[in-house]
């Protein structure tokens, strides 16, 4: 027969080591929180040739992620009407003449990303498009796909669940 007594003392003890431990938990939940929002914004981008790339930065209350990819973030928050003229080219002096891409009309062409959803797609101008050269066009706007704001949302308690279940799982280690 096997006898196992705790004593008050122990467990205090324990109770103390856990506390001290509490910096460090948090630490990993939020890390572990962190992550998994990395890997979300990452689906956003599988499809782009250039790929943004998502900091994860200690800061005095917790854990920030963060990108300063200004395309990313155009798509994130979205953009008014704006015009576009062309720019110069890496390595060139003289702007650009004209931009060069391909059109059929308003409507007829889909973006990599849409509102809502974390997935990435191939972007696409329907069947009808022609090749368009222009001096300068007027851009309609970039409708937000609100990544930032979805993600606030859906891990808002994830850090707290995460600790929560650390501390079960210590507590039940020690017997209580």
């Amino acid at each position: 027969m096997i006898k196992v007594k705790f004593t008050q003392a122990s467990l205090d003890a324990d109770i103390r080591k856990m506390i001290k431990k509490m910096p460090e938990i948090a630490d990993r939940a939020l890390r572990g929180t962190a992550n998994e929002i990395v890997k979300n914004l990452e689906k956003t981008t599988e499809t782009w040739e250039d790929k943004p790339k998502f900091v994860v930065k200690k800061i005095k209350q917790g854990i920030e992620v963060y990108t300063t990819n200004e395309i990313w973030n155009w798509l994130d928050e979205g953009t008014p009407a704006h015009d576009i003229v062309p720019k110069s080219r890496r390595g060139r002096k003289r702007r650009a003449m004209a931009l060069s891409f391909l059109w059929a009309g308003p409507g007829s062409y889909r973006g990599k990303t849409s509102p809502g959803t974390f997935q990435s797609g191939y972007a696409y101008t329907d069947g009808r498009a022609s090749f368009v050269l222009a001096e300068r066009v007027h851009h309609p706007g970039i409708e937000p796909r609100k990544w930032s704001e979805i993600l606030r949302k859906e891990y808002e308690n994830d850090p707290v669940e995460r600790m929560e279940a650390e501390i079960e799982y210590g507590l039940a280690a020690v017997g209580l």
